[in-house]
């Protein structure tokens, strides 16, 4: 397919950038995220601003294009039709249930490319997928709200539970809670129905509630969870030595874990890692509990498994680091919520360029090597350029091309990469730091002074 001079100049000099504005046009499609507003929303509703330009609109400062949402909106406010004031009303009165849909539907979507690229690796087990949920607490916005400008403290917009597929690194859903001081657990009602037979949970111990565990193997489904202090749990037999892990010394007992309100019960396998050195909270072992068989994975395929959850870490960090996800000017619960909801789409549509890149590249190396700052950085600095020079009708390609004819020009697009440029730093052992004299006795120095003693070979 011939495309225009310009564009290929683009995919020449800019192939992140240009993949990751195709992504987007393939994802956000006015009409079925239109249709997802109508069939969700139950407040709000649709007047001169289309919920898919809201969509539009955050996506720019959520991939670091602008700043925030008022730069954004005057980039091109003939664009929306509406005010600036229109926007942020509007943001500010999204229901809840539209931001975990959208991530929904932008995983459905990104999953059929990496899947049509076939990069995506094998699964941990056959017949099984693994799911990794935890939890991330807003950080302070601005003292914009008249209510908030008397108080000191920082304002919390709100919280989600996230749940992460870590094969496909894809946010597949979001529990959205307004009130930053409700307790992780008080939401874990609402990630119940999100279970399907054959899922293996993982999570840290904020989620190891006797209900939670039971419903879970109820609806059969599996879990692979670490342990609370408070748990109700009886254990059952001595603790089985089963050699080491590359953490410690390796330990399993069976133990069974009981609802004190319903009297119902859930028998697990309780493995048990007595570490070589204390974590940053200074536990010195870390037990984790499953019902999976031990056909299924055996206690050294379980600590393995448990140590998975790092890649939500690894996830929410890219989240704040690579995007934008919090933007400290939108005040409002709903507003920050559903920002959060936008980058995790954008997250999703890194997933698909770092599964084309691995169709190319080889995914291990692509998940040992891969820059995900230095990629955020690249399409951040070229997109608003990009825009102006390639308008949206230049994009119009990207829907009209079958699933295997846009996966296999994402991948010519993505052999086009310069690897050096994405590849992380590589560095050496650090050494320790020397001391440095007290700050009491000289309070500050003159570099340029310090320098010329050192060429006159006065300083020692």
């Amino acid at each position: 397919m011939a495309f225009s001079t310009l564009l290929e100049r683009f995919v020449d000099k800019a192939p992140l950038c240009v993949m990751a504005r195709a992504l987007l046009e393939r994802a956000l499609q006015p009409e079925p995220l239109d249709q997802l507003f109508d069939r969700l929303a139950t407040v709000t509703y649709t007047r001169e601003l289309l919920f898919s330009s809201v969509v539009d609109l955050l996506s720019r400062v959520t991939l670091r294009a602008f700043p925030s949402v008022r730069q954004a909106y005057r980039d091109d406010p003939a664009r929306w039709g509406v005010t600036l004031s229109a926007v942020y009303d509007k943001l500010n009165h999204l229901e809840p249930q539209l931001g975990p849909a959208l991530v929904r539907y932008s995983a459905q979507q990104m999953q059929a490319v990496i899947d049509e690229l076939g990069a995506a690796g094998p699964p941990w087990r056959e017949g099984y997928r693994v799911k990794i949920v935890d939890g991330n607490h807003f950080s302070g916005t601005q003292h914009r709200l008249k209510i908030l400008r008397g108080s000191g403290a920082a304002p919390l917009p709100g919280q989600v539970l996230a749940v992460l597929d870590p094969q496909s690194r894809l946010l597949l859903d979001l529990v959205s809670c307004e009130d930053a001081y409700t307790q992780e657990r008080a939401l874990l009602e609402q990630v119940l129905p999100l279970v399907a037979a054959n899922d293996v949970w993982v999570g840290d111990r904020n989620l190891c509630t006797p209900k939670f565990l039971i419903s879970i193997d109820k609806r059969g489904g599996f879990f692979a969870i670490r342990e609370h202090a408070q748990l109700n749990i009886r254990y059952e037999g001595k603790l089985r030595p089963l050699g080491r892990t590359a953490t410690g010394q390796l330990f399993e007992q069976e133990a069974v874990v009981t609802d004190q309100d319903s009297g119902q019960y859930v028998r697990v396998r309780r493995v048990l890692v007595r570490l070589d050195k204390p974590t940053r909270d200074g536990d010195t072992e870390v037990a984790v509990l499953s019902n999976l068989p031990a056909e299924v994975a055996d206690a050294r395929a379980l600590a393995d498994l448990y140590l998975e959850r790092w890649t939500m870490e690894g996830c929410f960090n890219e989240l704040t680091t690579a995007l934008r996800c919090e933007v400290q000017t939108l005040g409002y619960p709903k507003a920050a919520l559903f920002c959060f909801a936008v980058a995790a789409l954008a997250a999703n549509l890194f997933a698909a360029v770092r599964a084309a890149l691995g169709s190319v590249q080889g995914a291990e190396r692509v998940a040992k090597e891969l820059s995900v700052p230095q990629v955020a950085l690249d399409i951040a600095g070229q997109y608003q350029g990009m825009m102006i020079a390639l308008p949206p009708a230049e994009w119009q390609f990207c829907t009209s091309l079958s699933l295997t004819e846009f996966a296999g020009w994402l991948r010519q697009v993505a052999g086009r990469v310069d690897w050096r440029r994405v590849q992380k730093a590589k560095h050496r052992p650090k050494k320790p730091p020397p001391k440095k004299p007290s700050a009491s006795k000289q309070r500050h120095v003159s570099t340029a002074r310090l320098l010329k003693e050192i060429q006159s070979g006065q300083h020692m």
